[in-house]
């Protein structure tokens, strides 16, 4: 038996909810000309409205250029609300995802004690 879905799930969380962390706290560390900072160099907002307004119209409208700089500045501004929050979102998807595989590992753990019992069976026969 090997763990499936829902445990993978939880380590691809856990492991985006690290890098995350750690991209955070480069914030602030020394760099060669100063602290790090929020930058929008080389930074992109990719939003896309989607749905149809007529038959055979366009099926998702991307943010216009302009438009997605502003938001990017205003998403800066907003950092120490906005990154927080972000955070927490990536923690409970990390916690559901964890809850979720409970199923999964404690058949694994009963797998694992069934072998452990047989082997030790084994052993003792002559």
């Amino acid at each position: 038996m090997t763990l499936g879905t829902s445990y993978s799930t939880y380590q691809s969380t856990a492991a985006a909810r690290t890098e995350a962390q750690d991209w955070l706290n480069l914030l602030g560390q020394p760099g060669q000309s100063g602290p790090l900072v929020l930058s929008t160099i080389s930074s992109d907002v990719s939003l896309t409205i989607e749905g149809q307004i007529s038959k055979n119209g366009a099926l998702f409208h991307r943010i216009p250029g302009r438009l997605a700089a502003c938001l990017l500045t205003e998403l800066i501004a907003r950092a120490d609300t906005l990154l927080p929050a972000a955070l927490a979102r990536l923690a409970a998807e990390e916690e559901a995802a964890l809850l979720a595989s409970e199923t999964e590992v404690t058949l694994l753990m009963t797998a694992i004690e069934q072998a452990k019992t047989d082997a030790a069976s084994r052993a003792v026969a002559p």
